[in-house]
């Protein structure tokens, strides 16, 4: 399911770092937490997501 475009925070750039730790780079998830993480890196502030169940 696809979500509105919202700006890439602290709180959840610092959620993705951790729970890219905890399932690792492989994978689905690890692919879609590593577009987060680098799209704050390099100061992409919107993006499209699609809803992951990172709550």
């Amino acid at each position: 399911m696809a979500g509105k475009s919202k700006a890439i925070g602290e709180e959840l750039y610092n959620k993705c770092n951790l729970e890219l730790k905890k399932h690792g780079i492989r994978g689905e998830i690890g692919r879609r937490l590593q577009a987060i993480i680098s799209a704050k890196e390099y100061r992409i502030t919107k993006v499209y997501t699609e809803l992951l169940e990172l709550n």
